[in-house]
């Protein structure tokens, strides 16, 4: 902007994250304050907060998806532990689901994904919320093994591709790659 950037009050048609994020990176340097409605509330804007925060901004937001950025004159540098990858975190869920694995995540919290572990369990899938995490298993399968019958028809041989998959990439260290 010719004469910079100017704080402004700013309504979304729906909450939309990348939206909300850009808004926010945007008026920390703004002159002025910002007032952003409808804003994306998801633990990953928190987070961005928190970090903004950390880096001298100005930041207030109100329960009814309000937030407020007051703009800063420069931002510093910040130590931030960011949180764990919702959308990874269900990837690896629904890879438990379709191998019969038991795949912990590491930070999976129940608080940030209580949408998606109602549907994993409605689903057919089983899980094991821990303090550090949570491990994700397929629950139906297993009973299916148990007595003797498989609802997979033609999938069963992906199922078993990504299982031996799953073994050989278990088998390599940390340091080995396996491209193919």
């Amino acid at each position: 902007a010719p004469n910079g950037l100017h704080g402004a009050n700013i309504t979304l048609p729906y909450p939309s994250v990348g939206a909300t994020e850009q808004v926010l990176l945007t008026a920390v340097r703004a002159s002025g304050t910002t007032e952003l409605r409808n804003a994306a509330i998801e633990p990953e804007i928190m987070d961005l907060i928190a970090v903004l925060q950390k880096m001298g901004a100005i930041i207030s937001y109100e329960p009814n998806r309000v937030i407020f950025i007051e703009g800063v004159e420069s931002l510093r540098g910040y130590d931030h532990r960011c949180i764990f990858d919702r959308n990874e975190a269900a990837s690896w869920a629904s890879a438990a689901l379709a191998t019969d694995g038991d795949i912990f995540v590491e930070g999976a919290t129940q608080a940030d994904m209580m949408t998606f572990l109602n549907t994993f369990r409605k689903v057919g899938g089983d899980l094991d919320i821990r303090e550090d995490g949570t491990s994700w298993l397929e629950r139906q399968l297993i009973n299916n093994q148990l007595s003797g019958t498989s609802n997979f028809g033609e999938y069963d041989e992906l199922k078993v591709s990504w299982r031996l998959s799953q073994s050989r990439a278990r088998r390599l260290t940390p340091y080995e790659t396996d491209v193919r």
